[in-house]
């Protein structure tokens, strides 16, 4: 509001004093006339010098995204960022929450933890001083998956555990792992030599078989051989 309008006798200049104004729009709060030596308000009436006003703020903030959350992340405590025209006080629905303090411009807000799942109808609103209310900010729907996947099950190594002569070129692991995984199989020998195949499960398949040519470059040595799978998820967990 307006608190004080003062113009000393001798001066063309007048002073106002001010509290919580700000104004966001194009059209001016008060005007000096400059013939008259009055001060108008934003609906033209005329303010008396000393006399208070007060102005009001019927604009509500425009919020925008920036960055948005990736659509299948590992991270239970994502960030997301958007501009807002005016600082405010943030409201959260739709399951996810944060830091309820916006200010002009953007804004990276970290979200509190949140479960393993898909979040479709998260929303962000911000309250200016004034109580204007912006629209709601749609945060774009998205799965949070922090678990690793179980560890693969080896079935069988060169289909009954021993590796020939005949099979040392195509050395197939096989056994299941977590659906549309991505499973790597490592032999190890005896010498330390290592030899390592992938296979991407797709279409919600669970069984892996992943051929591995021993041969190549330095060849695996006769002896036992030590065998491990792994599995990473589409959420890279």
């Amino acid at each position: 509001s307006i608190t004080a309008v003062t113009q000393p006798s001798s001066s063309t200049s007048l002073t106002i004093t001010t509290s919580g104004i700000t104004n966001t729009t194009a059209t001016p709060l008060i005007t000096y006339v400059a013939a008259s030596g009055t001060v108008l308000d934003a609906a033209g009436n005329e303010v008396a010098n000393g006399a208070n006003t007060t102005a009001t703020d019927g604009v509500a903030p425009t919020l925008a995204e920036v960055t948005p959350i990736s659509a299948l992340t590992n991270d239970n405590t994502p960030d997301y960022i958007f501009s807002s025209t005016e600082a405010g006080t943030i409201t959260y629905a739709g399951g996810c929450s944060g830091n309820t303090s916006a200010s002009a411009g953007n804004n990276t807000k970290t979200f509190n933890t949140l479960s393993d799942g898909t979040y479709g109808s998260c929303t962000i609103k911000v309250t200016d001083s004034a109580g204007n209310q912006s629209s709601l900010l749609s945060v774009g729907s998205f799965t949070v998956d922090a678990t690793a996947p179980s560890a693969p099950s080896i079935t069988t190594v060169a289909t009954d555990n021993r590796v020939n002569s005949a099979e040392k070129s195509a050395i197939v692991v096989a056994g299941s792992a977590e659906a549309n995984s991505f499973v790597t199989a490592t032999l190890t020998d005896t010498a330390s030599t290592v030899k390592t195949g992938t296979q991407q499960l797709t279409g919600g398949a669970t069984s892996y078989s992943i051929t591995i040519d021993g041969t190549t470059a330095t060849a695996l040595v006769d002896g036992n051989l030590a065998v491990n799978v792994t599995a990473r998820d589409g959420a890279n967990n």
